[in-house]
């Protein structure tokens, strides 16, 4: 079974929705999730993610982590899933995700698939969608095998219409990309 750490975000001192967002998807696919929790005076916060169904929650708290710095984020952050033993960790699509995604990916020594749209999951098999060709046309990605070699970051489960306003990160050990 795979096992997820969501990088929660906060603003003004609360939870992001994009950020419960995940934990409602990770939960409603059944999977095991944590979360990793990076601020100042954040701990108050912890009890929501683990309402939201988080099992564990990592937390850094300290007033130098008050203004997103990348590389104190990256460090947290890979520390967290070494920590955890996930298989997948998601971020949101935001500023912060967009520039956490490939320095964790460099850290772990994974690569990066970016700007998935759809994601479907049969089984152990995952198949993901992104829009490519100035989004145009729909690259389907297959397969990604959910197993303890592999990494995903996911970002963003939006339930738009529009196909351009949610976004996923998968990162994976393995090249096994198949473009139609």
């Amino acid at each position: 079974m795979s096992k997820i750490l969501i990088v929660a975000e906060v603003k003004n001192g609360e939870i992001k929705k994009n950020t419960l967002e995940l934990l409602s998807f990770a939960k409603s696919q059944g999977f095991e999730n944590e979360a990793v929790l990076i601020g100042s005076g954040v701990a108050g916060q912890a009890d929501i993610l683990a309402g939201q169904g988080a099992s564990t929650v990592y937390l850094g708290d300290d007033p130098s982590l008050e203004i997103y710095n990348t590389e104190q984020y990256t460090a947290l952050v890979s520390d967290a899933i070494l920590q955890s033993g996930a298989t997948q960790v998601w971020l949101s699509s935001s500023e912060m995700g967009r520039d956490l995604t490939p320095r964790v990916a460099a850290r772990q020594s994974v690569g990066a698939l970016s700007d998935v749209t759809h994601l479907e999951i049969s089984g152990d098999e995952i198949t993901a969608y992104r829009p490519c060709m100035s989004t145009k046309v729909i690259q389907k990605c297959t397969p990604f095998m959910m197993c303890s070699r592999f990494v995903y970051i996911y970002v963003s489960v939006s339930h738009c219409l529009c196909y351009k306003s949610s976004f996923i990160f998968f990162f994976f050990i393995r090249d096994i990309i198949d473009y139609i």
